[in-house]
């Protein structure tokens, strides 16, 4: 039996919380071996919220799939940006909490997330 090794990672929180993935996430993933990485995103913008930028930051960065909750519609960027959703294109899925969810490189090879 195969096994994969998951990080998730919950509420990435403003510019501190991004330092912390850009400096610590290649680190974590290679002395563990992780081959699969989600986060939370909805407070990565000054802590509340999220754009375009802090999301293609985040993706730069050895994430793989983005979650999300209430927060997300916090920056009003994100209902006016038609790129914004281009970068979570693989799945927008809207509930009372809704949850975003984008695979990077996993869902080519086979591995469906959502």
């Amino acid at each position: 039996m195969q096994t994969m090794k998951i990080l998730f990672i919950g509420d990435i929180v403003g510019k501190p919380g991004r330092l912390a993935i850009r400096e610590l996430l290649p680190l974590i993933v290679e002395d563990y071996r992780i081959e699969f990485v989600i986060a939370n995103c909805e407070n990565a913008a000054a802590g509340f919220g999220v754009t375009r930028d802090v999301v293609e930051e985040l993706y730069q960065n050895r994430i793989d799939v983005l979650t999300s909750g209430n927060h997300i519609w916090d920056k009003k960027e994100v209902l006016e940006s038609s790129r914004i959703m281009k970068l979570f294109s693989g799945r927008l899925i809207i509930r009372k909490e809704p949850r975003i969810w984008k695979c990077r490189d996993a869902c080519a090879s086979g591995i469906h997330v959502g």
